[in-house]
């Protein structure tokens, strides 16, 4: 199940970072428990529409321009950063997005953002807000 996108996070950032490695960045919270996200998956699109989760990111770090926006303490941990490779599953340019995890329900949000990263050239292209 996927909540309504934009409403939970962004994903701010995603760089080449040298061969097939690539850094992502961003902040994740769960608006109905005003609390940061239990968890951040990485997914690809699909060519049907659908998303296919490819990792899952478990570094946390302090975000104090969410926590004040949100009005919580700023040593909430919203943000969070992570290094992947991209998944060998097809050789054209792939989508990619970040959702944030509810683990006590299972329901996933889908952050604000997303980029499009081709593997044969060095470019990254922001496609959605």
């Amino acid at each position: 199940q996927t909540a309504a996108a934009g409403q939970c996070g962004s994903l701010d950032l995603l760089q080449h970072n040298g061969g097939t490695t690539y850094f992502v960045k961003g902040w994740a919270i769960l608006s109905h428990r005003r609390e940061p996200a239990d968890g951040i998956v990485l997914a690809y699109e699909e060519s049907d529409g659908s998303f296919a989760i490819f990792d899952l990111v478990v570094v946390r770090t302090r975000r104090p321009d969410v926590a004040q926006a949100f009005r919580r303490h700023r040593n909430v941990r919203a943000g969070w950063e992570h290094f992947f490779t991209l998944p060998q599953v097809k050789r054209q340019p792939m989508k990619i997005t970040a959702w944030a995890l509810d683990a006590n329900t299972g329901q996933l949000c889908k952050l604000d953002k997303a980029y499009v990263i081709d593997a044969q050239e060095p470019e990254i292209n922001e496609v959605e807000r």
